[in-house]
């Protein structure tokens, strides 16, 4: 069973992978990361700290050391793009085989809705 860690940042939510080690006797986590500009595998401390989290077990028919092996493979290899390749993207595609973040999707619409309103609102004066 493989777990995900959400950690919630206030507008968006963080997604890493729970590793298979450990640091002061709390999980690691690997995770593509905006503050890093990469993949790592960094304390419980440093990834959560003090915020609200849920951590997800998902079923999956690979091992998850394959799994984890594979985000290992990315360390310092694979570049934090926000729209692209963040967080969610990362853990997605390790699970899934598929690259998304419904969070990108989400902001993107909204965004579109509030440009929208816009136009309309000026068109209307």
């Amino acid at each position: 069973m493989l777990q995900v860690v959400i950690v919630y940042m206030g507008l968006y939510k963080h997604w890493a992978l729970m590793s298979d080690r450990t640091r002061d006797g709390k999980p690691m986590l690997i995770s593509n990361t905006w503050r890093n500009g990469t993949v790592k595998e960094e304390s419980w401390d440093q990834v959560v700290g003090n915020r609200k989290f849920e951590v997800h077990s998902i079923e999956i028919s690979t091992a998850p050391s394959l799994i984890l092996a594979k985000a290992r493979s990315c360390i310092n290899r694979v570049k934090y793009d926000l729209l692209q390749y963040n967080c969610e993207h990362f853990v997605r595609e390790l699970i899934t085989g598929i690259a998304k973040s419904t969070q990108v999707k989400q902001a993107l619409a909204l965004g579109g809705l509030a440009i929208g309103g816009l136009y309309l609102a000026s068109r209307n004066r």
